[in-house]
């Protein structure tokens, strides 16, 4: 397209500057919303991958492969002298068996999960619930326990009281009670004790099950945690992602990526009906300059170029205005955060923390731009070949 198309199709949305603003306004908004929206549920994803992997497995969970013999008080010794790779940000080995907790008031029983407590500590679910007393101290001389807020309640226990500890092959004797969570997630709370794992391996006997959840550092994929695990394992040890292992989360993100693309969707499709809309209204106003284009000597694929490279210049200013627009809200909601605690109280996948920190993709940030451009360059073909169809002497008659 040479200078002279260009420069008419430049003239031509300068001089109608209502109406190029009003679609410039209106596609920018319609993008930044987009993009926008796009980092939000970016920010959600996280929140709900991070809250549930701390409540869970961690973001890759390393265990002995079924049918494999190995002790689960060695397993968890030596995964914790091990240092974290460089994508990690801790490991946490744990210790787990089944028990009854015997009180004044009744009995519960419990998977007693035996973990190191100045790693976990304020990082990991429930580990960072209390309500009220502290986690086990692991130099203390008898084994402590924290409970959850149901089994105390069933228990009728309090930080300080002593509970009976009772493993399917005999008693295991008095244990303190340190302090007390609740996570919101009613599993848990009814039925999980915690324990220092030094104090777990001991009371847990042949009853033991080991595991190491390992935490990714932010930005670090499954996939890059694996690769720096693989080397670390031992004969008879797999690497598990939080994917195998809480399927029901993947499928949820999944499902919240789909609804995104469909709602993305529908706005390009209304843009594209407005710049569609533009265009043609342009061309009806300018119907007979066009056709004296015509008369003149231009070919209908001119004509068809200069329509769809106004198109093209109208969206692609939009397109870099709600970027723009679209990357500094969320760049202002990322530094506060928003608290969708009214929102997701109850919902166990945002048991550590309710406040989402929007985050830019290159997918959810240049997606959306780029579907309006090209919707709307598809929008403007129709008017473009009504521009360029009509004849010479009947443009000029219908123009009068």
């Amino acid at each position: 397209m040479n200078r002279f198309w260009m420069l008419l199709a430049m003239r031509t949305l300068l001089r109608r500057r209502a109406r190029s603003g009003i679609t410039l306004a209106a596609v920018s908004l319609g993008v930044g919303i987009l993009v926008f929206l796009g980092a939000v549920m970016t920010g959600v994803d996280d929140t709900m991958v991070r809250s549930t992997v701390a409540a869970h497995s961690g973001h890759v969970t390393v265990r002995p492969q079924p049918g494999a013999r190995i002790p689960a008080r060695e397993f968890a010794e030596r995964w914790s002298r091990l240092a974290p790779p460089g994508c990690a940000e801790f490991l946490a080995p744990r210790a787990a068996f089944g028990a009854l907790l015997v009180g004044g008031r009744g009995t519960a029983s419990v998977e007693v999960l035996g973990l190191l407590v100045e790693r976990e500590g304020g990082r990991t679910v429930p580990a960072a619930r209390l309500v009220s007393g502290r986690l086990p101290d692991p130099s203390a001389p008898r084994p402590e326990i924290c409970l959850g807020a149901l089994a105390a309640e069933r228990l009728g226990a309090a930080p300080g009281d002593t509970l009976r500890l009772r493993l399917q092959d005999g008693d295991r004797g008095p244990v303190r009670v340190a302090g007390v969570f609740r996570t919101g997630i009613e599993r848990m709370d009814a039925g999980t004790a915690l324990m220092a794992l030094g104090a777990a391996l001991e009371a847990g006997g042949g009853a033991l099950t080991a595991e190491t959840a390992v935490f990714a550092r932010d930005r670090a994929g499954s996939d890059e945690l694996l690769a720096a695990l693989r080397p670390m394992l031992a004969a008879g040890e797999e690497a598990v992602p939080w994917q195998e292992r809480l399927p029901d989360l993947d499928e949820l993100i999944r499902l919240n990526h789909f609804s995104m693309l469909v709602f993305i969707a529908l706005v390009t499709v209304l843009l594209a009906t407005a710049v569609s809309n533009t265009a043609l209204i342009s061309v009806l106003d300018r119907y007979r300059a066009l056709g004296v284009l015509k008369a003149l000597g231009a070919r209908p694929s001119e004509i068809v170029r200069l329509v769809m490279f106004e198109s093209a210049v109208l969206t692609l200013a939009a397109g870099a205005a709600g970027l723009l627009l679209g990357a500094l809200a969320t760049l202002v909601a990322a530094r506060t955060g928003i608290d969708l605690g009214h929102w997701t109280s109850r919902n166990p996948h945002f048991v550590l923390s309710t406040v989402i920190h929007p985050r830019l993709t290159a997918a959810m940030t240049f997606g959306p731009a780029a579907g309006a451009l090209g919707a709307s360059l598809l929008a403007t073909l129709w008017p473009a070949l009504t521009a360029a169809r009509g004849r010479v002497a009947d443009v000029l008659r219908m123009a009068r």
